[in-house]
């Protein structure tokens, strides 16, 4: 039987290659120096739970992966992503300068949790702030956002949308009859209410895209 800094040496460099990380770029997302990601590939030192827990959130894979000794470590398939390391707000609409001026991460998400989504390399995926949408989405879920045009949309979509650079996601619904466009609440909390757009006061309004699917974050 292999000791522990053995079986996660072997691990953590064959998540290296399937992913095609480096040190550098394992350290940053498991929260620690290049030195000390170093350490585990040379089998001189063991990651704390807390870097095994952020490199398997990271990655969308059991801790077991890094922990366990098995003949061969088989990684689910993924797809990385573009990830704005901005919440957006689902609750009162939140100024921000610019979301697509923000430094775009990746994230890896596993093909089958993306479902028929997976793969589409026009989604990217942002944090949800707030609970106006708690009856669908829990605040700090991982949301994956795909653009979709205003023509497209079909209301009761749950959509990520600016009215003059303040962000937020909410339900939407064209409402012809009196001419505006209407992002409604869908949350447990009735203290939330619906943003109307008229039409005539649209011209700052953009939809930067359709909530396809989310992942509630678990401790």
């Amino acid at each position: 039987m292999k000791d522990i800094e053995t079986v996660v040496s072997d691990n953590i460099k064959k998540l290296m290659n399937e992913y095609e990380v480096n040190q550098v770029e394992l350290s940053k997302i498991a929260g620690v120096s290049e030195s000390t990601v170093g350490k585990w590939v040379l089998k001189k030192s063991a990651p704390r739970m807390g870097s095994i827990q952020k490199i398997s959130d990271h990655f969308g894979i059991p801790k077991s992966y890094i922990l366990d000794e098995s003949k061969e470590v088989v990684v689910p398939a993924s797809t990385t992503y573009g990830y704005i390391p901005v919440g957006v707000a689902a609750g009162l609409p939140e100024h921000v300068d610019s979301i697509m001026e923000q430094e775009v991460q990746q994230i890896h998400i596993p093909d089958v949790v993306m479902g028929k989504y997976a793969s589409q390399q026009d989604i990217y995926f942002m944090k949800i702030n707030g609970n106006s949408m708690n009856n669908v989405m829990p605040n700090g879920s991982l949301i994956a956002i795909k653009p979709t045009n205003l023509a497209n949309l079909q209301d009761d979509d749950v959509v990520v949308y600016s009215d003059d650079y303040e962000y937020s996601t909410k339900r939407f619904i064209n409402d012809t009859k009196n001419e505006r466009f209407i992002f409604r609440p869908d949350s447990s909390d009735r203290s939330y209410s619906e943003h109307h757009i008229p039409y005539s006061n649209a011209a700052n309004l953009k939809i930067h895209g359709k909530v396809v699917l989310h992942i509630v974050e678990t401790d």
